[in-house]
């Protein structure tokens, strides 16, 4: 949106939540897939043309709509969709039991999408040395799976409820997380996570039929 305001001639102020744009490019694909650099250019390509940012503003907390008013002439809202899904299961919100986007947003956020650096600000021990499951078919799932494993974990499994050949996710993708040691649970539908106390332990899941 800022890109085609300034070329059609308009002054154009970003006002960006995070410390870094990129959205769910950043936020949400890993660095293996699309690299910072890579990133980082195209973004720099639309700065570069009467476009302004205004880095770590809540709107609705630092600023209002009613701030706004006075000192431009149109706001336009895009705020992406950052939420998570949940199964709808017993347990799922237990301590150690995170979303897709929580997971790759954390290890955006922390300026680590090269996970060999490690991270700093505590995500690194959710995963290193534990074994790890992750619910899912499709490529924001093999980006968990994948991830996991680049984080340190001892074992990671992807769990989906029906057969390998019906995944959403890229077939390369797949074969990717299965190349670098992640096992693919096929056939399994995920019933309840096993809790002790506040933690969760461990997945039930249920086999299906083909």
């Amino acid at each position: 949106a800022a890109y085609f305001l300034a070329l059609k001639g308009f002054d154009v102020t970003v006002f960006e939540k995070r410390r870094q744009l990129g959205g769910m490019l950043r936020y949400g694909i890993p660095a293996y897939r699309l690299p910072d650099a890579d990133l980082d250019r195209d973004i720099n390509v639309i700065l570069s043309i009467r476009v302004k940012v205004e880095y770590g503003v809540t709107v609705g907390k630092d600023v209002s709509f009613e701030d706004f008013r006075g000192k431009f002439d149109a706001v336009y809202v895009t705020i992406g969709a950052h939420g998570a899904k949940k199964l709808g299961i017993e347990g799922e919100d237990a301590k150690g039991v995170l979303s897709a986007v929580e997971l790759l947003g954390a290890v955006g956020e922390a300026g680590m999408r090269d996970e060999e650096r490690g991270m700093r600000d505590g995500v690194l021990s959710l995963f290193k040395d534990k074994r790890v499951v992750v619910v899912g078919g499709g490529n924001v799932a093999m980006d968990a799976t994948r991830t996991s494993k680049r984080l340190g974990a001892k074992s990671v499994t992807c769990v989906y409820r029906r057969r390998i050949v019906d995944m959403t996710a890229l077939p390369d993708e797949v074969a990717g997380a299965q190349a670098e040691g992640c096992e693919v649970m096929q056939l399994m539908a995920p019933v309840k996570v096993a809790v002790e106390g506040d933690q969760a332990v461990g997945l039930v899941v249920k086999p299906q039929i083909s």
